[in-house]
């Protein structure tokens, strides 16, 4: 006969446990990653980049740009340059992101409104937009 042995978890191992799993549902339910761009969204949120920087890109590097949009703030959106994709292509590279605005969540008109590589100011977006949007947890006053 085999005789199970029986093992006692401490109350405090349990404790931690319940925390550490807590934690790690709040972390997953605060964020809400942002999303890629749509088909439609995408054309314009490049063109509107290409209009803001002045880059003369071959039609070879037009599609080397990530665009993703807030999905905590629809009507914001960041465009920045997939690196390693527009090196391999030979592309014009450069340093930074654009912020874009819309006027609305479904317009299609976006117009940049912070183009660089240092944090955003805290006008164009929040902390969390900013966490969300994959540029940390700093805005500039």
């Amino acid at each position: 006969m085999i005789r199970a042995a029986h093992h006692r978890i401490p109350a405090w191992a349990l404790a931690v446990a319940a925390a550490a799993a807590l934690l790690a549902l709040l972390l997953v339910a605060g964020r809400a990653d942002a999303r890629k761009a749509t088909a439609v969204e995408r054309p314009a949120m490049i063109a509107a980049a290409y209009r803001a920087t002045g880059i003369d890109d071959p039609p070879k590097c037009r599609n080397t740009w990530v665009t993703r949009v807030s999905k905590y703030r629809p009507r914001t959106g960041l465009v920045y340059m997939n690196i390693d994709l527009r090196s391999a292509r030979g592309c014009v590279l450069a340093n930074g992101y654009l912020i874009l605005r819309r006027p609305s969540r479904t317009s299609q008109r976006w117009r940049v409104v912070f183009q660089g590589s240092d944090p955003p100011p805290c006008r164009l977006v929040t902390a969390r937009m900013a966490k969300e949007l994959g540029l940390g947890l700093i805005c500039t006053p």
